[in-house]
Order: structure tokens, then sequence, then C-alpha cells
């Protein structure tokens, strides 16, 4: 039983983790992305 509530809570944590991440770095890599094509042109 032990070992489930273990699991569960690691991958609510890793699913947190995840979600923060993408919110973070979704935005920037939109911003790098955009300034990258206008340097480029």
């Amino acid at each position: 039983m032990e070992a489930a509530v273990i699991l569960l809570l690691v991958s609510l944590l890793a699913l947190g983790v995840l979600l923060v991440l993408t919110r973070w770095l979704v935005p920037k890599a939109l911003a790098e992305e955009s300034t990258d094509h206008a340097g480029g042109h």
C-alpha cells in the first residue's frame, strides 16, 4: 500500500512540475522562435 501511495505522490509531483515548466517555457520558446525568424529574414 505504501508503495502505491508513494508512486501516486511522485506522479502528481512530476505532473505539477511538467505543467509549471510548460507554462513557463512555452511563451519563452515562442518568443525565441519569433525573434529567430525575424533575425533570419
